[in-house]
């Protein structure tokens, strides 16, 4: 775990809040005085820890010292540092998290958030008030094989749009694409609600591909700052017209063509992966402009794909991000009432 307390401007907002965003792989931690950041933590422990242990026990406990962290920075910083509550989104709000909170039906926008998000007390995390604000689904209550394909859902990221929204970074009608382990494309409506969601494997898939397959052996190990955008647009091309799984192996017979890479053939493999999702995505975007989430290469990579459909696609930084979830957290926060002391 790591603790850094980042100088930033003052906040006009005098509240005080520990903010979570407990992901699939990872738990992350600020100390706020209104939007100002007094202190930030982060853990390598998430939700599939808790999958793979049958328990959430030391999501919990992550949690405990993540809160415990902060708050002593932030203390240090703020000698009047009282904090309200901890205020928590995303797969920590799943039942691999520390307390399941149904899904909102969307058309979602952040009344609607507030209005469900879970008060309860856990001694054993924090003396503070929680707080978990919902996840949102899209498509039919009641889903069969015919349906399924209109269902959607998702945790955390209704918070990071609301927050977007918020900071300007985007305005209402948008579409959001959040390049994570799932890749999920969010709709905005004009009013700034949730109006739903699409979501695929492609960041997961991606990852076992090029570390637990046989492809492991031909592409760059690591993702680089940029791909070689022609061998990703060559991958796209194979994958129409030789369909998903044949490309894939093309990007190991790359390696018997003269002046191929390990980089470019991670490029063409990622390609093939963009080519996919895209395809089953393009009426969706079309007359939109996309707003990016993920690694710099992944947006540009989605930023050219986008581009050959005539689509504009526009890369939100890191910090932008972070800025978006943490104003998302904290407008859920300042719209719930806190529970009173049992």
């Amino acid at each position: 775990m790591t603790v850094t307390p980042p100088a930033l401007p003052p906040s006009p907002h005098r509240t005080h809040h520990v903010l979570i965003d407990g992901g699939t792989t990872n738990t992350r931690a600020w100390a706020v005085e209104g939007r100002t950041v007094l202190a930030e933590a982060r853990a390598m422990i998430g939700a599939r820890d808790s999958a793979r242990e049958g328990a959430s026990v030391r999501l919990a406990e992550t949690v405990r010292d993540l809160v415990a962290q902060v708050s002593a920075v932030a203390l240090a910083q703020v000698h009047h540092w009282q904090p309200e509550c901890v205020i928590a989104a995303g797969m920590i709000t799943s039942p691999l998290g520390l307390a399941e909170v149904p899904h909102q039906p969307a058309p979602v926008g952040i009344e609607d958030l507030a209005r469900h998000t879970l008060r309860l007390r856990l001694p054993y995390v924090t003396p503070l008030p929680l707080l978990l604000v919902p996840g949102v689904r899209c498509g039919p209550l009641q889903a069969d094989h015919t349906s399924i394909s209109q269902i959607d859902v998702m945790r955390g990221e209704e918070t990071l749009c609301i927050g977007l929204i918020e900071t300007g970074a985007v305005q209402p009608p948008a579409m959001v694409l959040s390049l994570g382990s799932h890749w999920k494309l969010c709709e905005i409506d004009s009013a700034g609600r949730i109006a739903g969601s699409m979501t695929t494997l492609s960041g997961e898939l991606l990852h076992v591909l090029r570390t637990q397959t046989v492809l492991a052996a031909t592409v760059e190990a690591t993702m680089p700052e940029r791909f070689d955008l022609h061998a990703l647009r060559l991958g796209m091309q194979q994958r129409q017209q030789e369909g998903l799984l044949r490309a894939l192996f093309c990007s190991r017979l790359l390696e018997r063509v003269p002046g191929s890479s390990p980089h470019t053939r991670l490029s063409f493999l990622v390609g093939t992966i963009v080519g996919e999702t895209l395809a089953h995505w393009r009426d969706r975007v079309d007359g939109h402009t996309v707003a990016l989430s993920g690694s710099s290469a992944l947006c540009e990579a989605w930023s050219d794909a986008l581009a050959q459909i005539g689509v504009r696609g526009r890369a939100v930084s890191e910090e932008v991000v972070t800025a978006g979830f943490i104003a998302g957290l904290s407008s859920v926060a300042d719209r719930c009432p806190i529970p009173s002391h049992e």
